[in-house]
């Protein structure tokens, strides 16, 4: 049977009071529902991870287990990408496939799911994107998102790729420079200045 938008939201908990006001999510409101889904995801498959090595779990077997893993890897890799690409306005998925570090920077996601795909998608930290919003390496989209824990993230990103920091994006920006422009706090700042100190040599 049909079910209606309204009855839709009232079964996943979104209750409203008047059903004749009900609009559509914004594309802000959208994207932090997506990014929650997608870390649940993670924090999901990192949990069984440790089932795994723990090996005291009594109610799954250890092939049940990588069954769930894997099923939660997989559920938020597509999430992740379906988000990237809605927000890009990319209609063919598979495009955006190598691009799924650029998504957790853009994103981001939690510094531990950060860390988890970047362990697991580590072969893609040196990929360019040249028509990304925010640069052409992961770690040039990480300068860029600035906000909660992100230097514990940017830190995953650079201690990833460390050559990553000296080179410039698709605006001839290095990564100080970008998150200079994005407000990125002092730890932040100094931490790329660190990394690469004659990026001050650089204008703005």
């Amino acid at each position: 049977a049909n079910v209606s938008p309204i009855s839709f939201l009232l079964e996943k908990g979104q209750v409203m009071t008047d059903p004749m006001t009900w609009q559509p999510p914004s594309p802000s409101a959208r994207i932090f529902s997506g990014v929650e889904k997608i870390d649940r995801l993670l924090d999901s498959q990192r949990r069984y991870a440790a089932m795994l090595d723990d090996g005291n779990d009594v109610f799954y077997s250890r092939s049940d287990i990588r069954m769930l893993i894997d099923k939660f890897r997989q559920g938020a890799r597509e999430s992740l990408l379906s988000l990237y690409c809605e927000v890009h306005g990319i209609n063919d998925i598979e495009s955006a496939q190598s691009l799924i570090l650029h998504a957790a920077a853009e994103f981001k996601l939690s510094h531990r799911n950060t860390r988890l795909l970047i362990s697991e998608y580590g072969h893609l930290i040196n990929h360019s994107n040249p028509d990304g919003l925010y640069g052409s390496l992961p770690l040039h989209t990480a300068a860029a998102a600035t906000g909660a824990d992100h230097l514990f993230r940017l830190e995953l990103f650079l201690n990833a790729y460390p050559d990553a920091v000296k080179i410039p994006d698709s605006n001839n920006m290095l990564p100080l420079q970008i998150a200079a422009i994005h407000g990125a706090d002092f730890d932040v700042i100094k931490l790329l200045i660190d990394a690469h100190p004659l990026a001050l040599a650089r204008p703005l």
